[in-house]
């Protein structure tokens, strides 16, 4: 039998990693994203200096 305690410490535990690991998910989306619109950027400028 498990007891009401030990299912609510595991309850946080999980609730814990799950936060961290949609912390760290979230973070590399945002680099992610940046280093797409970034290098988007680069390329649309390159492409606009070699056609003037």
């Amino acid at each position: 039998m498990i007891g009401i305690a030990d299912l609510k410490k595991n309850a946080y535990n999980i609730s814990v990693a799950f936060f961290r690991v949609s912390e760290e998910i979230t973070k590399m989306a945002v680099l992610t994203g940046k280093m797409i619109f970034h290098s988007h950027r680069v390329r649309r400028q390159y492409r606009a200096e070699r056609c003037n």
